[in-house]
C-alpha cells in the first residue's frame, strides 16, 4: 500500500471485501501469516480482528474467525 493510502479506510474496505468472499465461500477463517518485524501489518491486522495464534523465528500468524450468529 502506498503510505499516502495510509490511514483512509482502504484496508477497511478490503478487508470488509475478503471477509464477505469468505462468508459467500462458507469459510470460517482467514489466516494472515506476517513478517515479525512488519508492526505496521500486523497492527492493521489486529484492528481487523485478527489474533495471534503462533509466531516463528519469521512470521506471526493470525487468525481472524467469523462470528456465529
Amino acid at each position: 500500500m502506498s503510505p499516502e493510502a495510509a490511514r483512509t479506510g482502504v484496508g477497511t474496505r478490503l478487508f470488509a471485501s475478503s471477509e464477505q468472499a469468505a462468508t459467500e465461500a462458507g469459510l470460517s477463517k482467514i489466516e494472515a501469516f506476517i513478517g515479525k518485524d512488519n508492526a505496521v501489518a500486523q497492527a492493521y491486522y489486529e484492528r481487523m480482528g485478527f489474533e495471534t495464534f503462533r509466531q516463528t523465528e519469521a512470521a506471526v500468524c493470525k487468525v481472524w474467525a467469523r462470528q456465529k450468529g
